[in-house]
């Protein structure tokens, strides 16, 4: 498509520019009422200025007519949204149905249909031919009937326009009227132009030109006075509109009134920069003056650092967000120049105003402080009570663990009288032996392999001992009948020789297995059978110089699916009721003057309850007495 450069095709161009950005803005606010009416007669202006510059500038004539008749399109698109512009500002959008405004448009439509497709020339803008002017080259034609009625039809649709634009400005309040004024001259300059045929050049038309101050008014109209935000919406009449408004403003004064929290507007104040640097208090409420016990008369209208006495404006950074992003806010804060705490949430408001709505939460503040305070001295004293807890429980452990061992200490003696017995026996027999001269090296190797078993069988006691009292580092799976068992050997020698008879019940005989620290369970079952043996021994003492039963210790040992019981029997003395709910307790025994320390049964039950998360409790009458154990049964491997 070949094209020249004039000067002339700049300022339609410009203008289309121009047109087209504010079309764009009036899109992105298309919710807002006559945003879209606006939209329409922005592109149509752009539109037009477009298709007159690519007109004027082109050198073909086929090329001129197409843009002609695209800009005649344009033109009949500015008819109907400029109507409906001048019916949403003076209030009577209502009136314009889509059924009117096509009657309205449709004798434009059937010069446009005419004119862009060509069929009866004569009657419209006809007899097409290129002219040379001024270093342009631009379309010559001759006007037929058929579009001076078009031409007379946009000027007569412009100026009911301009008649519904001053409508709105005579209706509106005096500081509203300015941009009435704007509308009405951005509307009458391009049809002073076209009327008066104002041209600096003889065939070319200067209303494109006149459409670029068009544009500036609509978009001053529209940015700076702010008209798509105060326009009416065209449902009724602006008397109706104001009562709205009035009564909309009560109920936001009356609920603003009787709030319970305090509510101030505030206007930001930028710099030469655009950047925030302070914010002005434009209104408050009543609950404002009472929580800050600052008179409305003091801050209305004053900048915030003026308002409350501060170098700086309190919480800027946080504000000029809300204002910046246009993203609601909440937070608590600590005021200094009024020693107390508010809990602020803060919403924009306008363009460059915030509101804020806060309440005073110092009592609260002050009382979570104490709460903390409080923690932590709890804390403190929990912590320190544990520590002296822990340190007593290792000390009865280890008291506990000494008598178990004193225990233990005395039942490896009875186990290795036999022995040692027995290897005195074979030195004295060596002895003999030599002094008969029949000391044979036969004679000597089986002395000594007799000699070293019962070494063996003493050494393996000390090694049972030594395993017994070491601690466990960690759970593991163990029989419980194996245990049993090993704690058995330490003491069922004393019991024999006592004259206690252990019997083990049905249950014992299979095979029961649980989870836990097997020397710590070990220890509770050493424990228990030494208590056993000693309540025999008291109700024997007691029973002197009468028939005697004998003692017996029964042990038995049964499951179900979710634990395993172990009990342990004895027909001794029984425990007293007045002292049933102090046995297990650190340090209580009946036995002081017997060595009794009074820590074995307090050890039982930390050892089966807090380290296997199991039970120890007790059932006792007269010549009987159960201690039954519960631990968790272990699952299968």
């Amino acid at each position: 498509m070949p094209l020249y450069f004039t000067p002339y095709i700049l300022v339609p161009l410009l203008s289309a520019f121009v047109n087209a950005g504010l079309a764009a803005y009036a899109w992105k606010q298309r919710t807002r009422p006559a945003a879209t009416a606006l939209c329409g007669v922005m592109v149509a202006l752009a539109g037009w200025s477009f298709c007159y510059a690519i007109n004027t500038a082109s050198t073909e004539l086929w090329v001129k007519i197409l843009w002609f008749r695209l800009g005649t399109a344009f033109v009949t698109l500015l008819v109907p949204y400029v109507l409906m512009l001048g019916c949403e500002t003076a209030g009577c959008g209502a009136w314009l149905s889509r059924k009117r405004l096509l009657l309205v448009t449709l004798p434009l439509l059937i010069t446009t249909f005419c004119t862009v497709t060509g069929i009866a020339p004569e009657l419209s803008r006809h007899d097409f031919h290129l002219i040379h002017t001024h270093g342009m080259l631009l379309l010559g034609y001759t006007d037929g009937p058929l579009f001076h009625f078009h031409v007379i039809y946009v000027l007569l649709a412009n100026t009911a326009a301009i008649t519904l634009f001053a409508t709105g400005c005579l209706r509106a309040a005096p500081p509203k009227r300015g941009r009435f004024i704007l509308l009405i001259l951005a509307t009458m300059l391009p049809m002073a132009v076209e009327i008066f045929s104002l041209t600096p050049v003889k065939g070319f038309s200067m209303v494109t030109s006149t459409l670029l101050a068009s544009g500036l008014l609509y978009t001053v109209a529209v940015l700076h006075l702010r008209l798509l935000e105060f326009i009416p919406v065209g449902r009724g009449t602006f008397t109706d509109l104001e009562a709205r408004l009035q009564e909309s403003e009560q109920r936001y004064q009356l609920l603003v009134a009787n709030m319970f929290e305090g509510v101030a507007l505030h206007q930001m104040i930028m710099d030469a920069e655009g950047h925030p640097v302070d914010y002005r208090i434009v209104e408050v409420n009543d609950q404002y003056e009472k929580i800050l016990d600052i008179p409305r008369r003091n801050v209305m209208g004053k900048l915030s650092r003026e308002a409350y006495g501060t170098p700086v404006a309190p919480y800027l950074e946080i504000y000029s967000r809300v204002v910046q992003e246009k993203k609601a806010c909440r937070f608590d804060v600590h005021f200094s120049p009024l020693d107390r705490y508010f809990s602020i949430s803060v919403a924009p408001w306008g363009e460059l105003g915030f509101a804020t709505i806060f309440t005073d939460i110092t009592e609260q503040k002050r009382a979570e402080e104490q709460l903390r305070n409080l923690n932590t001295s709890l804390e403190e004293r929990v912590a320190s009570d544990t520590l002296i807890r822990v340190t007593q429980e290792r000390v009865l452990a280890r008291q506990a663990r000494h008598a178990a061992m004193g225990e233990m200490i005395g039942a490896i003696a009875h186990q290795w009288r036999q022995p040692l017995s027995t290897v005195s026996v074979i030195v004295q027999n060596m002895a003999a032996a030599w002094k008969l001269d029949r000391l044979s090296r036969e004679y000597v190797d089986q002395a000594l392999e007799v000699a070293q078993k019962q070494v063996a069988y003493m050494t393996s006691t000390i090694e049972e001992f030594l395993t017994f009292f070491r601690p466990d580092k960690k759970k593991d799976q163990f029989s419980i009948n194996d245990k049993i068992l090993e704690s058995l050997a330490f003491v069922e020698g004393q019991l024999r020789e006592q004259g206690i008879a252990i019997v083990t019940g049905d249950g014992f005989a299979l095979p029961h297995r649980a989870v836990g620290y097997q020397n710590e369970f070990r220890q509770v079952i050493l424990n228990l059978l030494i208590n056993g043996r000693d309540a025999i021994n008291e109700r024997l003492m007691h029973e002197a110089g009468i028939h005697k039963e004998a003692g017996v210790i029964g042990i038995d040992v049964t499951s179900s699916p979710d634990s395993v019981i172990i009990e342990i029997t004895d027909n001794g003395c029984g425990i007293p009721p007045h002292i049933g709910d102090r046995i297990f307790d650190p340090y209580f025994t009946t036995r002081e003057k017997q060595g009794g320390t009074g820590i074995g049964l307090y050890m039982s039950r930390l050892i089966i309850e807090d380290g296997m998360s199991g039970e120890l409790s007790y059932q006792s009458e007269p010549g009987r007495t159960v201690f039954r154990l519960t631990l968790p049964v272990a699952e299968s491997e």
